[in-house]
């Protein structure tokens, strides 16, 4: 249970082929868990789970709702499995393992922004140069004109 103290407790949500959330939750419970849920999740989604309790309320709440029995090691069934999270959790792990070595439990939401930024981020075609200079600019990435980034560069 000491070991179990200090941990962070972190909720992801990725949509299969799409986007991820992931927040930093103060307290493991139900009531926490299942606020973030329909916070962040559109009802009448279909979720997948591993099997944790804490999902059963979830189709009461306007959910569909299948989970993965990992305690009987299960791991995929069909289309029902939590691969794409829990290869986001890979890098979670190792990100704070070896890039940040500690973090406190006051920056880890700055953190994990970060590594949902650049997992969101892992296909475009948009540099973090020009994304970020873009927000500054106002302007939705794709409107950015190489000519703003030439005189933005040439300024700097």
């Amino acid at each position: 249970a000491d070991s179990q103290k200090n941990k962070a407790i972190i909720m992801g949500m990725v949509q299969r082929g799409g986007r991820l959330k992931a927040k930093y939750l103060k307290e493991y419970w139900t009531p926490t868990i299942l606020n973030t849920l329909i916070d962040n999740v559109e009802k009448g989604t279909y979720l997948m789970t591993d099997d944790s309790c804490i999902y059963r309320k979830t189709g009461r709440l306007g959910y569909l709702h299948s989970s993965i029995k990992h305690r009987k090691k299960r791991y995929v069934f069909g289309d029902i499995h939590t691969n794409t999270i829990e290869g986001f959790w890979a890098q979670v792990k190792n990100s704070l393992k070896s890039t940040y070595k500690s973090v406190s439990h006051k920056y880890i939401q700055l953190y994990i922004d970060e590594l949902t930024y650049h997992y969101n981020s892992r296909f475009s075609s948009v540099s973090v140069f020009e994304s970020l200079l873009s927000r500054l600019c106002g302007l939705p990435e794709k409107e950015l004109d190489k000519s703003v980034l030439f005189e933005m560069k040439v300024f700097s």
